[in-house]
């Protein structure tokens, strides 16, 4: 075998590994925004503070997720404020959903209907680095 073939195949494939190390933990084709520049995002988190999911606030009480987050009220936690998962930045605000209700016609298997909202205990959460999403500026795609 040719050893500059060889070696460009090692190159690649080292190159291939560092590169799944830098996408690993982020969104797929997303970035990382600067801090506090997206207001209504929230963490959904295990009661061991594990994220698995996020969310958007749509006002005080509602948050916005997909349905295939439910893991059960008791076992989650809203985590508002929260812009690192790797630090404590001190402005965190944690609450305990209410309910978790997920669309009527949510698929498990398909994820058709993949939207729910959960009702959240705690009203407190806006102060200067947290909005809710302005919802009233969207615009439904025509199907």
């Amino acid at each position: 075998m040719n050893l500059c073939v060889l070696l460009q195949c090692l190159f690649l494939e080292l190159l291939a590994a560092n590169c799944q190390d830098l996408i690993q933990g982020r969104i797929v084709g997303g970035y990382a925004p600067a801090p506090y520049s997206i207001k209504y995002i929230v963490s959904i988190q295990t009661t061991k503070g594990r994220h698995f999911c996020g969310g958007s606030l749509v006002n005080r009480y509602w948050v916005l997720t997909a349905a295939h987050c439910n893991i059960g009220t008791e076992q989650i936690m809203i985590v508002a404020g929260d812009y690192s998962l790797t630090m404590q930045e001190g402005t965190e605000q944690y609450s305990k959903p209410h309910s978790f209700i997920p669309h009527p016609l949510f698929n498990k298997s398909s994820f058709n209907a993949d939207i729910s909202t959960l009702l959240n205990t705690t009203k407190s959460w806006f102060f200067q680095r947290l909005e809710s999403l302005d919802v009233y500026h969207f615009q439904l795609a025509k199907t």
